[in-house]
C-alpha cells in the first residue's frame, strides 16, 4: 500500500493513520460534530442521530481470524466510523485485490429502517459507471450483515488538502470543479441526486483526478417531488431549499453544494459557518454570500460569478444543471466569456485580443473608429453615469452584507478591507452621508474586536511555536523554531518590544532521541514570574500535557536549571508546576532505549530527596503544590504517591477503551480532571481518588483539558475540534458544545474570566461563555479572529486577563501584541427590580450585590463613589437622568444619594409595602413607584410620587386600574399615562401639572401595545389594537386632546415598542421585524426589514434620533434611521438560557449602549465612529486581513505602523487599577420593621428552587420573582421573607417537572400560637367557569401536643386562572403581578404580563395546639405543580383563641 491510500470521506475525528483519513470519512453520518451536520431540526436529536454508536455498535477483533475473514475478503485494518457505516481496508481473495468494506456500524442490532437506508446508499452509487464516481463492486450480506466494497481510492480528499495547504489557485479550483460537475451531472442524467457534495466527499487520487463519494443521503429525482420530511446535510454546504423542512430539492440543490464547495476551494472556508448548525442553517436561508473576492482579492472576476451563481437563493436562478456549471467553468478555463458574467462588446474585443494576438491591428483601427462615434454619443455617456451610480451602489450594499456577514461569524477583521474600500469610494464620490455610516461600522468594529497595539518583529525564517505572557505582564517568553530543527527561548520586554535574551534548548532533549529537533509545544511561567519550563510538541501516544523532557530556564538571564552535577546517564527532568520539585530519571545503561531509574529532586540547591527508585515506563504530573504526584504506566491504572516516598495515596483504573489521553489539575490542587479516548470526561476527588463522569462530553478524543484560574470551570477540547465546558461545582455543562474548527496539532484551551480562546486553522477564535443556566445556553463568538499567515500552532497565543491582553505569534516573523475589547457582559449585576425606562450617562452603571449598591465607571468597572451597605437586600438601584441622584429601596425603605458622593440626601422614606413597578422622569426629579393593596377584594396599585430635591413620598389618591400595560410618565413630570391591557381607556393621572385631557377612548380602540411621549410632554403617539389582527397609530395632542390616526391597517402588526423621535415616532415591529417611522403626516421613509432573527418589543434611539438599537434575546444590531442601514452586525450578548435583554440604552453622545437583561445582567458594547486617515485604515486592513501585512511592510513602514498602534492604544500596556472605594454602612428604620402580628418563617430546609430563577417552565410563566430581592417584603398587606421557592410537583399533566418532589421538607416553626397560615404562592389554575373548588395544594402543620393538621387551599375561594380573575371568590387575593421572563425570552408581546401570585390566607381551626412544623404538599387534581415562596404566620397577640 502507498503512502496515501483512501477511499472516501466521513467526518470523523477517529484516530487513523493520515494516509487513510479520507477512506476512513467514508461512513455515512460518522462522528459529525453537531455543530458540523443535522438531521431535524432539534439539536438533542441531531446530536443522537450523528453520535456514533456505543453500546450497539459493530465492534470487531480483527486480531481474531475468525472476525477478520468476512466471506471472500479479508479485513485488514479499520479505517473509520460512524453512525451508520464501519469501513474496513480488505483483501478480496477472488480477484487478488485491495478494497474498501463497508459495513453497517450497528452490525445485527440496526433498526430495518437503518438496513435500508445502507442498502440505498449501496445500490445509488453501484449504479454509477463514471471513471470519476467511487465504483461500487459488489453488494451483499454476510452472515446477516449488509455490506458493500467499492474501489480503494489512492489519495487524500479535498478537505484534508484545504486544510493542510490552504486554497487552491483559482484555476486549479476551476478545472477540479469542471470534473466534479461533470460527474454529479451523470448522476443526475440516471435520476439520483447526491444531496452531501462538500470538499470530505471529493477524493483526489494519486493523479490528481478528483472523485466523487459516499451517495449517503441521495435521492431518487422522482423521490422529491413531495418535498423533504427532515433536514439532511451538511449545513455549510446545504442549499435554502435543502435547509428549510418540507422544502422541494432538485438538480439545483447538488449545483448549489457544488458552488459551495468551489468557493472553500477557491477561499480556504465554507460559504457560511454559524456558531452551531442551527445558526449556519439561519444564514444560508437567510443571509447572503460574502463575495469570495473578499477573502482573495486576485480571485478572477469570472470565477467568482460562477461561484456566486451557483450560491443564489432561488433554484431558479442556479445553473439548470450540473453540466451547464461544467461548461462555464471550462470556458473559463479557455479564457472565454462565461454565461454567469455577460461581456459587454468592449470587454468581448480585449478577450479576444488577448486569446488571438493578430487581431490587433484590427483592433486599433476599430478603436480609432470608436473614439469617433463617442463623439457623437455624449448624451448617452451622461445616462451612463446615472447607471454608474446605481451600480456602484449596489456594489456598496454588497460589500457592506459581505462585512456584517463575517462579523456575524466572528471573522470581522476579513470583512475590513470591504468597508474601507467602501469609505474610500464614498468619500472620493463626495458621498457625506454614506462615508458617516462607512465610519460608524469600521468604528464599532474595531471598538468591540481584539485592537492590535504592537507588532514586535522575530528573528527573520523562524516560526513562533509557543508564547507565554509573564504573572506582570511586562514580559513575554517566545519558542521559535527553525526549519532544519533548531529551536530557542526567548524573552521580549513587552514595552519596548526589546529582545531580553535568547538561548538555545538544541541538545537538551534525551529522553526521547526522536524529538531531538522537535519544537516547543509549551512555554509557561511559575507563578512568581522567576522562572520559566518548556515542553515539546505533545506526542499523540501521551495525555496531555506532556511532561516529559521538560526544560527550566532563569527568567531573569535564559539559563537553562539542571543539577549542578548531571548524574550519569541523565535522560531528562520532570518539574512541579512551580518548577520548585523535580524528577530526575537516567538510563543506568546506555544502551537503554528508555530510562530506568529516577530521583527526586528538590530545585533549589537541588538536594536529593530520598532513595533513586527503579522504574521503566511511568509517566508524572504533579500537583500543583508539588507534595505528591500522579503517575501511570500505560494511563488506565494511575497512583497517587508522595514525592520523595512514593507512598501511596490511593488508586484508580478506567476501562481501556477510556484510556486517558488528557489529564490537567486545577490551579488549587481542588480538582483533577481526565480526558479519555473515547471523549470522556472525568472529575476526580483529589482526596479519595472517586472519579466521576460529567455529561455531554464530546464524541471523540479529548485532546486538551483547561481549567479557568478559579477551578470554578473546565473546558476539553476533543479531536475534532469540539469544545465543551462545565461549571465544576454543579457539574453541569455551561453551553452546547462548540465546533472550535480543525486541530492542526494537538492543541490547547485558554479559559480565562468566562472566555475561551484556542487556536481555530489560521485564526486564534475568542468564545464568550454564557452564565449558566438550566438549558439553551450558547457560547458566542467575539466579533473578529485574530488572523495569522499560516495555521497558528495550539500554543502560540496567551492571554492576561486582568490587563485584557494577548500576545499571538506564528509563522509570519513578528509577534501581535492585541489590547482586547471589554466584554460585553459586565460582572456586576443591577438590582431586581428595573425602571420602564433604562437611565444612562453613558459612564456609570449601578451594581448590586445583595445589601451592597455601588456605582460604578461601565468601562473599567471600578468604583467611582463609596459603596453603600443598606441593612437589608436592595430591590432598586437607579440613577436619575441627569445623573445627578442615586435612589435606593431596600425593604420598604427608600433613600436618595448624592450620585456623586454617595452622600444620603434628606430622610429615608418608609414605603406602605414593597414597590412594584418603578418610573424616573428623564428631564424632571421625580421618581414613581406603585404598591400593590387590597381594595374591596381585588388587587390594585397604588400610585406614590417622590421629589428627588426635597425627598418626601406623595400618594396619589384613586388607585389604578387593574392590570396595567401601559405606565409612562410626562418628561417633565406633569403627569402619567396608564391603561389596562385590552381595554378602550387610556387614563391620564394628573401629577400637579394640570393636563388639559383626561383619558383617551376612541370607539376602535382594543388595547394599547404601546405609548410614547414626545420630549416636550406635549404629543403622545399611541399603538393600540383596532380588532381582527388590525392595529393604528395615533397621534394625541395634549395641548388641545386631539386624537389623529397617522397610520392604520394590518401591516401595522401587534404590540410594537414605540420611541419618540422629533416631532414624529420610531416603532420597532419586532412580529414582522421591521422598524418604521411615523410623522404628523403618516408613515416617513422607507420600513427597514430588520434581518431573520427573531427579535423582542424593545427599542432605544440615540439622543439625537439618527440611530436605534433592535434587541434579539441575546444580542443587538443598530441602525442608521436616516439611511435605514445596519451601522453593524449583532453585538452579542453572552446571556444564559433562562434569560433575555429587557432594555436599551445609548449614552447622551451616541458612543456607547447598555443593555439590562430580566436577571439583572449588565451589558455594554462601544460604538464609536472611526475618523483615522484612509490610508492608515487600507494599511491596518493589510495588517489585520488575513495576517499577511506584516510580511509585506518594510522596515521604516512596520516602524511607524508601531509607533500609530501604541499611540492608539488605551492606556498603553500598563494595568489601569484605581484604589477600592471604603463602604458605608447604613442604619436600619425601626418604622420599616416586621409588623408584630406576623411570624415570617425561614423556608430553607424546604427551598429547592433559587429566587433569581434558575428554573423557567412555560406552564408555570412568571411568578419567578426575579424582581425582588432576597429578604423581608410587604405583599398584600403583610410581612414575608423570601429566599426561593419551593417547586413541588405530582408528575401529572399540568407540568412536566423530574422528579416527582409530592412534599416539601419539613420546616421548623417557632412555637407560637398561630390563628392563620398566609402561603405566598403561583400555581396554574385549569378553572372554567362553574367548575367547582378543587385542591390546588395543602399546608402540613405539626403541634406541640404531637397532633398534625392539613390546612387546604382551593380554587376559586384562594387562587384562580390568571386568565380569568372573575372567576375568583372574594377570598382569592393577589399578592403581586410580576413580570413573565419566559415570555420576554420568546418574544412575545409585552412585558407586564398577567403573572399572579397569591396571598392564600388560611385559618386553624380553634384551639388548636401551638405550632411547631410547617410541611407544603401538592393539589389532588391537574394542579400538582404550586410553587411556594414564602409562608408568614399570624398569632393572636392578645393570646385569645388559643389554649
Amino acid at each position: 500500500m502507498s503512502q496515501h491510500e483512501t477511499a472516501v470521506n466521513v467526518d470523523t475525528g477517529a484516530a487513523v493513520a493520515p494516509e487513510l483519513a479520507a477512506l476512513a470519512q467514508l461512513a455515512f453520518g460518522a462522528s459529525l460534530p453537531v455543530d458540523t451536520a443535522v438531521a431535524g431540526a432539534d439539536r438533542a436529536e441531531a446530536f443522537a442521530a450523528f453520535s456514533p454508536a456505543r453500546a450497539d455498535a459493530l465492534d470487531l477483533d480483527l486480531s481474531d481470524p475468525d472476525q477478520c475473514r468476512f466471506g471472500d475478503y479479508t479485513l485488514r485494518a479499520k479505517l473509520g466510523q460512524g453512525g451508520m457505516g464501519v469501513v474496513y481496508r480488505a483483501h478480496q481473495h477472488s480477484l487478488d485485490r485491495e478494497v474498501a468494506v463497508k459495513l453497517l456500524a450497528a452490525g445485527p442490532w440496526a433498526s430495518p429502517g437503518f438496513v435500508e437506508r445502507f442498502r440505498q446508499e449501496a445500490q445509488s452509487a453501484a449504479r454509477m459507471q463514471h471513471p470519476n464516481i467511487v465504483t461500487i463492486h459488489e453488494i451483499g450480506e454476510q452472515d446477516g450483515l449488509p455490506f458493500f466494497s467499492m474501489r480503494l481510492v489512492r489519495g487524500q480528499s479535498l478537505a484534508e488538502r484545504l486544510l493542510r495547504g490552504g486554497a487552491l489557485p483559482a484555476r486549479h479550483a476551476a478545472g477540479l470543479l469542471r470534473v466534479v460537475a461533470e460527474a454529479v451531472d451523470y448522476a443526475h442524467r440516471l435520476g439520483v441526486l447526491h444531496l452531501d457534495l462538500k470538499p470530505g466527499n471529493v477524493l483526489i487520487d494519486e493523479q490528481g483526478e478528483p472523485m466523487v463519494a459516499d451517495f449517503g443521503l441521495a435521492r431518487r429525482l422522482e423521490e422529491t417531488l413531495a418535498g423533504v420530511e427532515e433536514v439532511s446535510g451538511t449545513p455549510s454546504y446545504m442549499a435554502p431549499e435543502q435547509a428549510t423542512a418540507g422544502g422541494r430539492v432538485g438538480v439545483g440543490t447538488d449545483v448549489y453544494a457544488l458552488g459551495a464547495t468551489l468557493y472553500e476551494a477557491l477561499t480556504g472556508r465554507p460559504p457560511f459557518r454559524g456558531v452551531n448548525a442551527r445558526e449556519t442553517l439561519e444564514m444560508v436561508v437567510s443571509t447572503v454570500a460574502p463575495a469570495p473576492r473578499l477573502f482573495e482579492r486576485k480571485l478572477p472576476l469570472d470565477l467568482q460569478a460562477i461561484c456566486m451563481k451557483c450560491l443564489r437563493k432561488d433554484p431558479a436562478e442556479r445553473y439548470a444543471s450540473a453540466g451547464a456549471l461544467a461548461e462555464d467553468l471550462a470556458e473559463f478555463l479557455k479564457g472565454r466569456e462565461v454565461k454567469a458574467r455577460p461581456l459587454n462588446r468592449p470587454q468581448k474585443l480585449v478577450r479576444l485580443v488577448r486569446r488571438e494576438p493578430r487581431l490587433s491591428a484590427l483592433v486599433s483601427l476599430f478603436v480609432a473608429s470608436l473614439l469617433v462615434g463617442l463623439l457623437a454619443t455624449t448624451a448617452q455617456w451622461n445616462r451612463a453615469d446615472a447607471n454608474a451610480a446605481d451600480a456602484r451602489q449596489s456594489l456598496w450594499s454588497e460589500r457592506a452584507q459581505a462585512a456584517e456577514s463575517a462579523l456575524d461569524d466572528g471573522n470581522g477583521f476579513h470583512g475590513l478591507h470591504a468597508l474601507v474600500n467602501n469609505l474610500k469610494e464614498m468619500e472620493a464620490a463626495g458621498n457625506a452621508k454614506a462615508a458617516t455610516v462607512e465610519r460608524q461600522r469600521i468604528g464599532t468594529l474595531l471598538a468591540n474586536a481584539p485592537q492590535l497595539v504592537d507588532r514586535i518583529p522575530v528573528e527573520s525564517g523562524q516560526v513562533v511555536t509557543s508564547v507565554a505572557l509573564a504573572p506582570d505582564a511586562r514580559r513575554v517568553a517566545v519558542a521559535t523554531h527553525w526549519p532544519d530543527g533548531r529551536r530557542s527561548v526567548r524573552q521580549y520586554d513587552l514595552a519596548s518590544g526589546e529582545e531580553l535574551w535568547s538561548t538555545s534548548t538544541d541538545g537538551l532533549t534525551r529522553n526521547l532521541a526522536l524529538a531531538q529537533g522537535a519544537p516547543h509545544g509549551m512555554l509557561r511561567y511559575t507563578n512568581d514570574g522567576k522562572r520559566i519550563i518548556a515542553s515539546l510538541v505533545q506526542q499523540p501516544v501521551f495525555a496531555a500535557p506532556g511532561t516529559a523532557d521538560l526544560i527550566a530556564l532563569d527568567a531573569g538571564d535564559g539559563r537553562v536549571l539542571q543539577p549542578v552535577e548531571l548524574p550519569a546517564g541523565q535522560s531528562d527532568t520532570v518539574y512541579s508546576d512551580e518548577a520548585s520539585h523535580a524528577i530526575v530519571r537516567v538510563r543506568s545503561n546506555p544502551s537503554l532505549r528508555f530510562p530506568d531509574r529516577f530521583q527526586f529532586y528538590r530545585v533549589e540547591g537541588w538536594q536529593p530527596v530520598g532513595p533513586v527508585h527503579a522504574d521503566t515506563s511511568s509517566m508524572w504530573l504533579f500537583a500543583p503544590d508539588g507534595e505528591w504526584l500522579l503517575r501511570t504506566r500505560d494511563f488506565v491504572r494511575f497512583e497517587a504517591v508522595d514525592f520523595g516516598t512514593l507512598a501511596p495515596r490511593w488508586t484508580l483504573e478506567v476501562p481501556e477503551d477510556q484510556m486517558i489521553r488528557a489529564w490537567r489539575f486545577a490551579a488549587d490542587g481542588s480538582a483533577l480532571a481526565l480526558g479519555g479516548l473515547d471523549g470522556s470526561v472525568f472529575l476526580v476527588d483529589v482526596a479519595s481518588g472517586q472519579a466521576s463522569a460529567l455529561p455531554s462530553t464530546p464524541v471523540d478524543t479529548v485532546r486538551w483539558l483547561e481549567f479557568d484560574p478559579s477551578g470554578r470551570t473546565l473546558a476539553a477540547l476533543s479531536e475534532s475540534g469540539t469544545v465543551v465546558a462545565w461549571d465544576v461545582p454543579t457539574r453541569r455543562p455551561r453551553s452546547a458544545p462548540i465546533q472550535g474548527g480543525d486541530v492542526i496539532d494537538l492543541g490547547r484551551v485558554r479559559l480565562v474570566d468566562d472566555q475561551l480562546a484556542l487556536a481555530d486553522g489560521n485564526a486564534i477564535a475568542i468564545w464568550q461563555l454564557p452564565p449558566l443556566s438550566a438549558f439553551d445556553n450558547q457560547m458566542v463568538p467575539a466579533p473578529a479572529r485574530v488572523l495569522g499567515r499560516r495555521a497558528f500552532t495550539a500554543h502560540a497565543f496567551d492571554i492576561d486577563p486582568a490587563r485584557r491582553l494577548m500576545v499571538s505569534g506564528g509563522a509570519e516573523g513578528a509577534l501581535g501584541v492585541w489590547r482586547l475589547p471589554q466584554a460585553a457582559l459586565l460582572a456586576a449585576r443591577a438590582a431586581p427590580l428595573f425602571v420602564g425606562q433604562q437611565t444612562f450617562d453613558g459612564r456609570r452603571v449601578v451594581a448590586v450585590d445583595g445589601p451592597r449598591v455601588s456605582i460604578l465607571d461601565v468601562a473599567s468597572e471600578q468604583e467611582l463613589a463609596p459603596a453603600l451597605v443598606h441593612p437589608h437586600n436592595v430591590d432598586v438601584a437607579e440613577l436619575s437622568f441627569d445623573g445627578r441622584w442615586l435612589v435606593t429601596v431596600a425593604g420598604r425603605t427608600l433613600r436618595v444619594f448624592d450620585a456623586a458622593s454617595a452622600v444620603m440626601h434628606g430622610q429615608p422614606i418608609v414605603l406602605p409595602a414593597t414597590p412594584l413597578r418603578v418610573e424616573l422622569a428623564k428631564s424632571a426629579p421625580l421618581l414613581l413607584l406603585t404598591t400593590g393593596e387590597q381594595v374591596d377584594g381585588k388587587f390594585v396599585e397604588r400610585l406614590h410620587a417622590v421629589d428627588l430635591e426635597q425627598p418626601r413620598l406623595r400618594t396619589i389618591a384613586a388607585p389604578l386600574p387593574q392590570y396595567l400595560s401601559i405606565f409612562r410618565v410626562d418628561p417633565r413630570g406633569r403627569y402619567l399615562l396608564v391603561g389596562p391591557d385590552q381595554d378602550r381607556r387610556l387614563d391620564i393621572v394628573d401629577l400637579g401639572g394640570s393636563p388639559a385631557c383626561a383619558a383617551l377612548a376612541p370607539e376602535n380602540a382594543n388595547g394599547y401595545s404601546d405609548v410614547a411621549i414626545s420630549d416636550s410632554g406635549d404629543v403622545a403617539w399611541v399603538h393600540l389594537s383596532t380588532g381582527r389582527r388590525r392595529a393604528a397609530v395615533l397621534r394625541w395632542d395634549l395641548s388641545d386632546c386631539s386624537a389623529t390616526t397617522v397610520a392604520e391597517g394590518a401591516h401595522l402588526g401587534v404590540s410594537p415598542a414605540l420611541r419618540a423621535r422629533g416631532d414624529g415616532v420610531a416603532a420597532h415591529r419586532h412580529l414582522a421585524n421591521e422598524l418604521a417611522l411615523f410623522g404628523p403626516e403618516g408613515p416617513r421613509g422607507r420600513v427597514t426589514t430588520l434581518p431573520a432573527a427573531r427579535t423582542i418589543p424593545q427599542l432605544a434611539l440615540s439622543d439625537d434620533g439618527r440611530r436605534a438599537a433592535i434587541a434579539t434575546r441575546n444580542a443587538v444590531q443598530v441602525y442608521d434611521l436616516d439611511q435605514g442601514e445596519r451601522l453593524s452586525a449583532r453585538l452579542t450578548a453572552p446571556l444564559g438560557g433562562n434569560d433575555t435583554i429587557l432594555r436599551l440604552a445609548f449614552s447622551p453622545d451616541g458612543t456607547r449602549l447598555l443593555a439590562r437583561s430580566a436577571r439583572g445582567r449588565w451589558l455594554t458594547w462601544l460604538l464609536a465612529a472611526n475618523d483615522d486617515g484612509i490610508a492608515e485604515l487600507e494599511q491596518l486592513a493589510l495588517v489585520l486581513d488575513s495576517g499577511t501585512g506584516v510580511g509585506e511592510l518594510d522596515t521604516a513602514e512596520l516602524e511607524t505602523l508601531r509607533g500609530r498602534l501604541r499611540a492608539a492604544a488605551p492606556g498603553g500596556l500598563a494595568a489601569n487599577v484605581a484604589a477600592p472605594q471604603p463602604s458605608l454602612r447604613l442604619q436600619d428604620v425601626p418604622e420599616a420593621g416586621v409588623d408584630a402580628r406576623y411570624v415570617p418563617l425561614d423556608l430553607g430546609p424546604a427551598l429547592n428552587v433559587k429566587l433569581d430563577g434558575s428554573w423557567v417552565r412555560m406552564a408555570a410563566q412568571g411568578g419567578d420573582l426575579i424582581t425582588l430581592a432576597r429578604g423581608l417584603h410587604r405583599l398584600g398587606n403583610i410581612d414575608w421573607r423570601i429566599d426561593g421557592g419551593v417547586q413541588l410537583s405530582g408528575g401529572g399533566p399540568a407540568i412536566s417537572l423530574h422528579p416527582t418532589h409530592p412534599l416539601s421538607d419539613w420546616v421548623v416553626v417557632p412555637r407560637v400560637p398561630a390563628l392563620r397560615v398566609h402561603a405566598l404562592m403561583f400555581v396554574h389554575v385549569p378553572t372554567r367557569p362553574n367548575t367547582p373548588p378543587r385542591q390546588a395544594g395543602r399546608v402540613l402543620l405539626r403541634h406541640d401536643d404531637g397532633r398534625e393538621s392539613v390546612l387546604e387551599i382551593m380554587s376559586v375561594r384562594d387562587v384562580v386562572t390568571h386568565w380569568q380573575p372573575e372567576l375568583a371568590a372574594p377570598t382569592a387575593r393577589v399578592a403581586r403581578s410580576g413580570n413573565a421572563t419566559t415570555s420576554l425570552r420568546y418574544g412575545s408581546p409585552g412585558v407586564q404580563l398577567d403573572s399572579h401570585v397569591y396571598a392564600v390566607s388560611l385559618d386553624l381551626a380553634p384551639g388548636s395546639a401551638p405550632v411547631t412544623g410547617l410541611r407544603l404538599g401538592i393539589g389532588d387534581g391537574p394542579m400538582e405543580a404550586p410553587l411556594f415562596y414564602a409562608v408568614t404566620l399570624e398569632i393572636d397577640v392578645a393570646g385569645e383563641g388559643v389554649r
